[in-house]
């Protein structure tokens, strides 16, 4: 069995990408997760376009994009249990997440916040 890295993009600023790359080009790791805010501040207004240009600047860094996480970092007030438009508004902004998640190549979505109604009550 081999063993895959992937680093989270969380770790540092969208401006450093290229730093990063070239960082993690040296020490062999050619996956990353990625904050889907970080590049799409309003996910329901990003373009296929806009994703592709992302998923292939990074390709011809020469890393793959593997998945996602913080999926609900900007958001407000989104939660499992909350009230039936909650919950719509929540499966609304997972479908964006799910979109930008297949332009990028990203099969793994990392789902877990102490704020969405996923702990213990």
């Amino acid at each position: 069995m081999t063993l895959r890295l992937a680093i989270s993009n969380i770790a540092w600023d969208v401006s450093e990408d290229a730093a990063v790359a070239s960082l993690l080009r040296r020490q062999r790791i050619d996956a990353i997760d990625v904050a889907p805010a970080k590049y799409f501040p309003e996910l329901a207004k990003a373009t296929d376009e806009d994703v592709r240009k992302v998923r292939r600047w990074w390709a011809n860094e020469g890393i793959s994009i593997t998945g996602m996480q913080a999926l609900l970092f900007g958001t407000q007030g989104l939660n499992v249990f909350g009230a039936p438009e909650v919950q719509a508004a929540l499966l609304s902004h997972l479908a964006h997440v799910c979109r930008i998640g297949a332009g990028l190549d990203g099969s793994r979505l990392v789902f877990g916040s102490p704020k969405t109604g996923t702990e213990a009550a």
